[in-house]
């Protein structure tokens, strides 16, 4: 996916998911503060910056807790 190697993309989607998990630790409040995740994005996106794109990596982020990729019924359109 994206041109990149399986190790590659491995790396990319543990920081995904350490993305979700902080911005799941963030109250509703928080949520809506745009700086506040931007800032969180830029820091889990420093380590990967190098293999893949901000706009790439923040879908793989979406993508892993369903928030992409999906029809209205819910069902995945990659599949």
């Amino acid at each position: 996916m994206f041109g990149l190697t399986d190790p590659q993309m491995n790396a990319v989607k543990a920081k995904a998911k350490k993305l979700n998990a902080a911005y799941a630790d963030l109250s509703k409040k928080d949520r809506k503060d745009d700086k506040l995740v931007a800032s969180i994005i830029t820091k889990h996106h420093e380590a990967v910056a190098t293999i893949i794109s901000r706009s790439r990596f923040i879908w793989i982020a979406g993508y892993i807790e369903g928030r992409c990729g999906r029809r209205d019924d819910g069902e995945c359109i990659y599949d």
